[in-house]
């Protein structure tokens, strides 16, 4: 697994703080794939949230090179809001 440049660690921590929660009323996700997520919850956060607590203007090609490292990050939108959610993560591989 590749290490997490400190951007994009920062906008990992933003997406995973606090709990499971539903995602908007009217929400419309990217990827079909992830319909499961209207009904689950997940984590997410909207683009705002990432652009102050990151303090990075390029957090839509940091997102786009950690979904090349096996995470998953599917955005979505509301309306003219958009967000994004953190679906999965690679799997940490056990020390033998």
């Amino acid at each position: 697994m590749d290490l997490l440049s400190p951007s994009q660690q920062k906008i990992l921590a933003c997406l995973k703080r606090g709990d499971h929660r539903y995602l908007p009323k009217k929400a419309v996700i990217t990827d079909k794939s992830w319909f499961a997520l209207y009904l689950l919850g997940c984590r997410w956060a909207w683009s705002w949230e990432i652009v102050q607590e990151c303090k990075t203007a390029d957090y839509r090609r940091r997102i786009h090179e950690m979904n090349r490292k096996e995470y998953q990050i599917v955005s979505f939108h509301v309306g003219n809001r958009h967000g994004y959610i953190l679906a999965s993560e690679p799997q940490k591989k056990e020390a033998a």
